[in-house]
């Protein structure tokens, strides 16, 4: 099901499944900032990756001693959330523990979803709530795919690029078959702008925030001043993706956890970047999308 909200300046259209943000369109530009989903380009659609960011290696893990199947940034992608409140300007949605996930991961969890317009931008909440009597480990990021360019007749390979709030000099996760490995490779030194040709031909470009200055990148281009901004404070990783070539979609990640490492146990307590909840706590995560 498809809700809207809106405020003055924004009007966003939301998905119950998967809770995709399938539009964000500033009214004053007349602008999308989303890109608008084509099954042939991405198959399996990503919005929300848990418990699992990324991959586990063979799709599989050990938790409290057995063996759970699961694939690529688990399971909330293909789960339908249920409203449970919705204002003109907000609306949030919740997704459950039920037979099918315990079949993949083991515990009872909430997971609820919010979105709120505020001014020119959209604020993403995701309280992750434990309801198992034990502690709770997970994963958790984001795949919002953004639309470029946001101006006609401008190319993502000749005209885009991402701006960083500050000067940054960082290195990104050498990643080999997609599993992590311990090493990093150069990519950033003392500048603000990553150019976007050409980028993505070995993949995703993964950095750690705790390497970075900045809380915040925007999408922006040699050509026109739209822009679309994204705030990942908060989170322990950022990732930029897209397919190689002039595609439509750009997707800003912040990410909490990453893929298993090749050398992996396969305990899902190895896993990098895993956060636990003891029962009945929960926890807040949360990033802003701005439009210009």
């Amino acid at each position: 099901m498809i809700t809207r909200i809106e405020n003055e300046n924004l009007y966003a259209l939301l998905n119950t499944e998967g809770a995709y943000i399938e539009e964000l369109v500033n009214k004053r530009t007349g602008r999308q900032h989303m890109w608008a989903y084509d099954a042939q380009l991405w198959p399996r659609r990503t919005s929300i990756c848990f418990p699992i960011m990324s991959v586990l290696k063979n799709d599989e893990t050990i938790i409290e001693g057995k063996t759970y199947h699961m694939e690529n940034h688990g399971f909330l992608r293909e789960m339908t959330l249920e409203i449970i409140s919705s204002e003109k300007d907000s609306v949030t949605m919740r997704a459950q523990s039920n037979e099918m996930t315990r079949s993949h991961y083991p515990y009872d969890f909430q997971f609820d979803v919010t979105c709120r317009l505020e001014q020119d931008s959209l604020i993403v909440e995701y309280r992750v709530t434990n309801c198992s009597s034990i502690p709770m480990d997970y994963c958790l990021g984001v795949h919002t795919t953004y639309k470029v360019p946001i101006a006609d007749g401008e190319s993502m390979q000749d005209d885009l690029y991402l701006q960083f709030e500050q000067p940054e000099t960082a290195g990104i996760h050498v990643v080999e078959n997609n599993l992590q490995t311990h090493a990093y490779r150069p990519l950033l030194e003392n500048t603000k702008v990553l150019p976007l040709k050409n980028a993505f031909d070995q993949g995703a470009l993964i950095f750690d925030t705790k390497d970075l200055q900045s809380r915040s990148v925007s999408i922006c281009s040699t050509k026109s001043a739209y822009k679309t901004s994204v705030n990942f404070e908060g989170w322990t990783q950022v990732a930029f993706w897209a397919k190689p070539g002039n595609m439509p979609f750009l997707c800003i990640e912040p990410m909490n956890g990453v893929a298993d490492y090749v050398d992996t146990d396969g305990q899902f307590t190895s896993k990098p970047g895993l956060i636990r909840l003891q029962p009945g706590t929960q926890q807040l995560h949360r990033y802003i999308i701005t439009v210009q």
